[in-house]
């Protein structure tokens, strides 16, 4: 009877064991997809970002202050950092710009997403100081 009482007790711990290392593998697991699934979602987001953007070809007389101007582009010369800043591998000064050069145009919606919503605020009021 006490061999008895002393192997429910083994089992008792062992199987207690053993759930603690399932809970804590499943936590574990849990957590790595949790990640890969943040990991696709923001994968997801930055391709259709760059699906979604458009490319602009620069002519002859272009600076960026006319090509954010442009109907085809933003419509608000006071934009022009953002092409800057969506280009500043290929732009290391916004005054110097050479035709031919193709600058990726990412839409104001997709700015929004990217949480880099204070280039179009800025142009906003500067937008709207320069009209006083």
């Amino acid at each position: 009877m006490k061999n008895k009482k002393n192997n429910i007790k083994k089992y008792f711990i062992i199987s207690s064991i053993l759930f603690i290392i399932f809970v804590t593998s499943c936590s574990t697991i849990g957590t790595t997809i949790n990640n890969a699934i943040e990991k696709n979602t923001t994968d997801m987001i930055n391709e259709a970002i760059d699906k979604t953007s458009t490319i602009y070809v620069v002519k002859k007389g272009d600076c960026l202050w006319k090509i954010a101007g442009k109907k085809d582009v933003y419509e608000n010369n006071f934009l022009w950092p953002l092409i800057f800043k969506n280009n500043s591998e290929q732009i290391n000064d916004p005054n110097v710009i050479e035709i031919g050069q193709e600058l990726k145009i990412i839409s104001l919606l997709q700015t929004v997403a990217r949480g880099e919503q204070e280039y179009i605020t800025k142009a906003i009021e500067i937008a709207q100081e320069y009209k006083k």
